[in-house]
Order: structure tokens, then sequence, then C-alpha cells
């Protein structure tokens, strides 16, 4: 916390920066991504990347993974910003069926 100026885990990163705006799960779950972590799912041509929270994810976050059936849904925008939404699994199942998963001119083909 201390990294980004931070006093409490739900006060949100004030530094300039990718995170800038965001709580202590968009660095936190950033990490976990660069260590090759995520569940990618797609949207088109985009790769998003989500994660199942972890009971060891809630002792380091608490609060900020409420949620008992919480999934990270993890973006970076076209500019670099890192966006991190917490959904609760109905929420993140309607979300997954939003997007355009690609497979479709695939199995056309196939």
């Amino acid at each position: 916390m201390a990294e980004f100026g931070l006093t409490r885990p739900t006060d949100t990163i004030r530094q300039p920066g990718k995170f800038e705006g965001e709580t202590l799960v968009a660095p936190y779950y950033h990490e976990a991504m660069m260590d090759g972590c995520p569940e990618p799912v797609y949207d088109g041509d985009d790769v998003i990347d989500t994660f199942d929270v972890t009971d060891e994810d809630r002792e380091i976050l608490g609060e900020l993974l409420a949620p008992e059936d919480a999934h990270v849904v993890l973006e970076t925008s076209g500019s670099g910003f890192v966006q991190a939404s917490i959904l609760t699994a109905p929420d993140f199942a309607r979300w997954i069926a939003t997007l355009d998963d690609g497979n479709d001119d695939e199995t056309a083909e196939g």
C-alpha cells in the first residue's frame, strides 16, 4: 500500500501512472497477470485477463473482494491504463455471454 501512497486498502491510487484511480486490486492482479496466472477470455481479437478470487487473494486484499463468488476482470486500455472490475459469479456469467469469442468463424470453416 505504501508503494502507492495509500493508508487503507479501499483508497484509490492517486499517483500518476497506469493504476491511477484504481484500488489495490488493479496492481495486485496486474502482477499476477505478468506472472502468467490469468484465465484469458476473448472478445473478438482482444484478450481479456480474468481471475477466480482465491482465499489467499482475500487474505491480502480483504474487503475489496467482498463477494464470496468474486471474479476479477483486468483490462488495459489503448493508452496503457489498467482497470480491474470485480464481478459476482452471475454478473461474470452475463458479461462472458456478451463477448464475441471468435469461434463462429472457425466452426463455419470446419
